[in-house]
């Protein structure tokens, strides 16, 4: 029988998809801007807007046809393609969420030593740092979905209030100027992995199928629709903000090429004292709030992927699959952060896009897709499935030719 969630809990839902997305794309967005330019990277926001705003009803479209807990992206793939489907979705979505993890703890050492050093006499290395982050962070999620989502509440209020006052004390930055600089083609196959990692938050999808109920399908439809409306804004406005910013206070020292650079710069401006200071804030709660979001999904893929108790034992051995290989791989292999995100990105689109368009549409029955709102029956899955896949092999050849 239906039952309706709380106003609380619907928020809190919306802020958990912002959260997945509002991530380490939006720490890689101002160093993609400077160096693709502004005009070509709000093109790239505003398409992958529309196409993931739709992929994610998809993705819900398929889920909601499968059982609890067994309904995540390892499923979706055997229920639409079988056995071969299962395999190939759990490589290409382990890679992509593998790299997005391993960004964040590569991340973790650059954005909290700031933090942590004017409260404690305590210097910790890189490694301890991000192990302490991965460890602490990792246990929450390990916990369950309620907890997670209701400490991501917390900081979403701290991430959200940061990055507006921000957007609006350098708004004046925002110039002509800044719109047609830089405009560097080459770099273009990069900007878009970029922003389609920044848009990957279908992976989120089954565990808000499973934590609000497949009978709330409409609700559920809402929370996607008004959290991806929110973040494409958030990603126009900030884009827009910051490099407007970076261009007026650092003459002679732009493109920024990675967030060492973003974030001196930044600190190196005495004219926005107090913009730097929230921005610092924005950057580290940012990481604290995407990391548990994309953990999340990921732990429960786990759990589904290998068909393991959904309770506190089960959640403790996906939780140990999860988080050990990107942590190793950030100890042994040093600077992963923009090439994290670029196969994040890449393998996401595989995942976050043509998965759910190809599995939509061999699955396709219309009172479902009645429920969640996408028009044009099967043409319009196979329209999606076909932008998708020529997006997928377009990348490929210009990371290849370029």
């Amino acid at each position: 029988m239906k039952s309706p969630i709380t106003l609380t809990k619907f928020i809190g839902c919306i802020l958990l998809i912002v959260s997945c997305m509002i991530g380490a794309g939006i720490l890689a967005l101002p160093i993609l801007a400077t160096q693709l330019g502004l005009i070509l990277t709000s093109g790239i926001i505003i398409l992958f807007y529309i196409l993931m705003c739709i992929s994610g009803l998809l993705t819900l479209e398929v889920s909601v046809k499968l059982p609890a807990f067994r309904n995540h992206f390892s499923s979706v793939a055997y229920h639409a393609f079988g056995r071969s489907g299962k395999y190939i979705t759990v490589i290409a979505f382990g890679i992509a969420i593998y790299s997005s993890i391993a960004a964040y703890i590569a991340a973790s050492p650059q954005l909290l030593i700031s933090l942590i050093k004017p409260y404690t006499s305590i210097k910790l290395s890189a490694t301890q740092i991000s192990f302490l982050f991965t460890f602490i962070l990792g246990s929450i999620v390990v916990m369950g979905m309620k907890h997670a989502e209701r400490i991501n509440r917390l900081i979403m209020l701290v991430k959200l209030g940061s990055l507006i006052i921000v957007i609006t004390l350098l708004s004046h930055y925002i110039s002509l100027k800044s719109f047609t600089s830089n405009l560097q083609i080459s770099l273009l196959p990069q900007g878009v992995l970029v922003v389609a990692l920044a848009f990957c938050y279908q992976l989120l999808v089954p565990s808000l199928v499973n934590y609000v109920g497949k009978n709330n399908l409409k609700t559920l439809k809402k929370i996607i629709i008004i959290a991806t409306t929110i973040t494409c804004l958030i990603y126009l406005l900030w884009a827009a903000t910051i490099v407007g910013f970076i261009n007026s206070a650092a003459i002679g020292k732009v493109p920024i090429h990675n967030l060492s650079e973003l974030i001196n710069v930044i600190n190196q401006t005495p004219n926005a004292a107090f913009a730097s200071i929230l921005i610092q804030a924005f950057l580290d709660v940012t990481l604290f709030a995407s990391f548990l979001a994309v953990s999340i999904a990921f732990t429960d893929f786990w759990v589904d992927c290998f068909e393991l108790d959904w309770k506190l034992k089960g959640r403790i051995i996906a939780g140990l699959i999860a988080f050990i290989p990107p942590y190793l791989a950030v100890i042994f292999y040093k600077g992963l952060f923009i090439n994290a995100l670029s196969i994040s990105g890449y393998f996401g689109l595989l995942y976050a896009l043509f998965l759910p368009a190809f599995a939509a549409f061999k699955t396709y029955t219309p009172n479902v897709e009645n429920l969640t709102g996408i028009a044009g029956g099967r043409k319009t899955r196979a329209i999606i499935t076909l932008i998708s896949l020529i997006i997928i092999i377009g990348l490929l050849l210009g990371l290849f030719l370029m």
